[in-house]
């Protein structure tokens, strides 16, 4: 029925080179393309969540300002079923991110403004007027790029859809608030 048994079978014999360093590659690049798959299905399922629960309050792509009046709506008239992610909360952490870097760019135009009316209008005797335009221009070109820098990263902080990142942007710029806010209060203090 199976055949004869007693027939010799072939003696085949495999020389496999296991190679460890390789199949440890192998193993570790398979573990990071599923992760970056599972990320990218997280992403989306997320994105899918968000843009069902916009339209659902008057978000229409065709139209970008609609998602202001979806978001007012969602705020003003929001459920408990609602709250399935996060929306609310990274929504908010970018929302008072941008707040703070506009309001930072905004009061380096206002240095910039000073340095300006410092620089046409320079305080002191004449022997010091050359030292101070040369210190309101030096001002005025700092502030002015570092203003410009606080605009990019307010625009990029707009674009940012990692959570941990976005959480992480927050508490270094709430830090860096907080340092200055000491700094300001420590120098009133000593004048």
């Amino acid at each position: 029925m199976f055949g004869n048994r007693n027939k010799e079978q072939p003696n085949i014999t495999v020389n496999i080179d296991l190679d460890y360093e390789t199949l440890a590659k192998a193993i570790v690049k398979a573990e990071r393309e599923a992760d970056e798959i599972k990320e990218r299905k997280e992403k989306s399922d997320r994105e899918k969540k968000r843009n069902e629960l916009l339209k659902k309050y008057g978000y229409k792509e065709e139209k970008p300002h609609s998602r202001f009046w979806a978001y007012s709506k969602l705020i003003c008239l929001a459920r408990k079923k609602d709250a399935q992610d996060d929306i609310a909360t990274v929504s908010m952490m970018k929302m008072v991110a941008e707040t703070v870097l506009q309001a930072g760019e905004l009061l380096l135009y206002v240095m910039i403004a000073a340095s300006v009316y410092g620089f046409i209008n320079p305080p002191g005797g004449s022997l010091s007027v050359a030292i101070v335009r040369i210190l309101f221009v030096f001002i005025l070109l700092e502030s002015f790029l570092f203003s410009r820098f606080l605009r990019i990263s307010r625009f990029e902080i707009d674009k940012l859809e990692d959570r941990e990142y976005i959480n992480a942007v927050v508490s270094s710029i709430m830090a860096v608030v907080g340092t200055l806010i000491a700094i300001i209060a420590l120098f009133k203090g000593i004048i």
